[in-house]
């Protein structure tokens, strides 16, 4: 149940292992698909405002925590590629001038990639630019009310090949109306022949609230069919992996060491700490607990406020923890560590199921060895059954317990 409070949460120190993740709430427009929390065509004074609260909080989380590393940084947005560049170099260099992240991903849009973006994030120490291309199909892109044209992906992917030192990984969407296997295909295509690190690729979502959900509901549009979801799935999931990009989770794709360390901890539940409006944290709460923080979404509190005040606070419970993690971990592909569920949770996963997994394993959804507990294809398919009867489960068992991280 989360609790809302007016003073800062009491953190336990945790000076290692630790993840950073910063939002940047801007973007040239809303995407039609889009529910995170943005605000379009903001003038330099907000941008430099939020900044400013944004290291503030950079701050007071490290003074909070003690920390004393980070180990990944993730940049995202909205449209980090829209910050001037001063603004950019300035929440940049707070982060390099005290750490240095084994992965440092910052996002970008094509529309707004430019020479001095790239040349601010390979001085301050970024390692991976995350490029949001989506698709080559500029009537696609106009159907998704994306700012950017394919030839504005052209021109960027051009840029990076030319000036970009580090990695590079494509994000792209399917299941589309209106688009086809072949289309999304086409997409693939001209994303591997870049030659990115790294690929995500996006089952388009139908979020409550946005303008894409009002105009399939209204008929506007058609929804794709299950079916019609899962050759997209098979076929771009075959086509990547005899590109040489192993499926590592559900929806993410890599070349042998190329995997995004970053996201692999939300996946695994480790700590990570989140900054900037609308941003959530994982991190150890003074009294054993896990606490779940999230950030106003209201700019003018959040850049007058202490940081770490007026947070919505969550204390998850051991059946919370144990359910997110099995929400995360069973998308890998390796799977979840059968030591981190007996040190976390104190006992082998089939009997803290209380039988559901034994039945899963009877299905051929899941698989086991002795070292990880993981969805085989097929049940990664039908993950989402899978997990409401795990939660089944779990709320039925009332002496669980946690040790986490």
């Amino acid at each position: 149940m989360a609790m809302k409070t007016d003073s800062s949460p009491s953190l336990q120190p945790h000076p290692h292992d630790n993840a950073l993740y910063v939002h940047v709430p801007f973007c040239r427009r809303k995407c039609r698909y889009c529910d995170f929390f943005s605000i379009a065509d903001a003038d330099r004074e907000t941008m430099q405002a939020v900044v400013r609260a944004e290291i503030d909080g950079i701050d007071r989380f490290a003074d909070a925590l003690a920390v004393a590393s980070i180990d990944t940084v993730y940049i995202g947005g909205g449209t980090p590629s829209l910050l001037p560049g001063d603004l950019l170099e300035r929440l940049l260099a707070r982060i390099g001038g005290a750490w240095r992240p084994v992965e440092w991903t910052v996002e970008a849009n094509p529309e707004s990639l430019s020479r001095d973006f790239i040349d601010v994030c390979a001085r301050t120490g970024v390692t991976r630019i995350s490029l949001g291309v989506q698709t080559f199909d500029d009537r696609l892109l106009r159907f998704l009310g994306r700012a950017g044209t394919a030839a504005h992906n052209r021109r960027a992917l051009d840029l990076l090949a030319a000036r970009w030192p580090g990695e590079l990984s494509l994000d792209l969407i399917v299941c589309i109306p209106t688009q086809t296997v072949a289309g999304a295909l086409r997409d693939l295509e001209g994303a591997v022949a870049r030659a990115p690190g790294h690929v995500s690729l996006y089952d388009l979502t139908l979020e409550e609230g946005t303008p894409l959900f009002a105009a399939v509901r209204s008929g506007e549009c058609a929804q794709p069919t299950t079916e019609s979801e899962i050759e997209v799935w098979r076929e771009t999931r075959s086509f990547l992996t005899a590109s040489g990009y192993r499926p590592y989770e559900v929806s993410n794709f890599a070349r042998p060491g190329k995997e995004c360390l970053h996201n692999l901890r939300y996946w695994r539940l480790d700590p990570y700490i989140g900054v900037g409006p609308g941003a959530a944290s994982t991190v150890p709460g003074a009294d054993g607990t896990a606490l779940r923080l999230e950030t106003t979404q209201d700019l003018r509190q959040y850049c007058a406020a202490d940081p770490l005040s007026a947070l919505s606070v969550e204390r998850l419970s051991a059946g919370a923890l144990l359910l997110e993690q099995l929400m995360m971990g069973l998308r890998l592909e390796d799977g979840i560590e059968r030591s981190r569920i007996a040190r976390r949770f104190g006992a082998p996963l089939e009997e803290l199921l209380g039988g559901a997994w034994d039945h899963w394993l009877a299905k051929g959804w899941v698989r086991a060895d002795e070292s990880a507990y993981a969805c085989t294809d097929e049940g990664r398919l039908c993950l989402n059954p899978l997990l409401r009867e795990a939660a089944g489960s779990i709320s039925g068992r009332s002496n669980l317990k946690v040790v986490w991280p």
